[in-house]
C-alpha cells in the first residue's frame, strides 16, 4: 500500500528528503544512531561513523547544498523538496 496524504494524493518519498536533513538545532556532525553491526556496515560502504559520548555510534552528517547548507545524512543525494533519495537505501540503517 502506497502512503497518501489526507487529501488522497500519493506521497512520494523521493520528492521530500526532510527525514534526511537536520532541521533542528544540531551540531551537524552526526545523523542517526547505529548499532555496532550497522556502524561496521556503514564504514564498509565508505561512510563516516561518529563515536558519541558513552560509546554510541552515529552515521555522519555534513553540510549539504541540496539542503540549503543544513547538515544532512552523508548518504542524502538531491535537493530537499525536489528529486532526492538515499544512495545506500538497500543498506540504510534501521532507524
Amino acid at each position: 500500500m502506497e502512503p497518501t496524504f489526507h487529501d488522497g494524493s500519493k506521497y512520494d518519498c523521493q520528492m521530500c528528503g526532510a527525514c534526511c536533513v537536520q532541521l533542528g538545532p544540531y551540531d551537524g556532525n552526526a545523523y542517526v544512531y547505529l548499532d555496532r553491526e550497522e556502524a561496521s556496515r556503514m564504514r564498509s560502504l565508505g561512510l563516516p561513523v561518529v563515536r558519541q559520548v558513552m560509546g554510541s555510534f552515529c552515521l555522519g552528517a555534513a553540510s549539504h547544498e541540496g539542503a540549503g547548507g543544513r547538515p544532512a545524512c552523508v548518504a542524502f543525494v538531491g535537493a530537499l523538496g525536489r528529486a532526492c533519495g538515499c544512495r545506500i537505501h538497500p543498506d540504510r540503517p534501521s532507524v
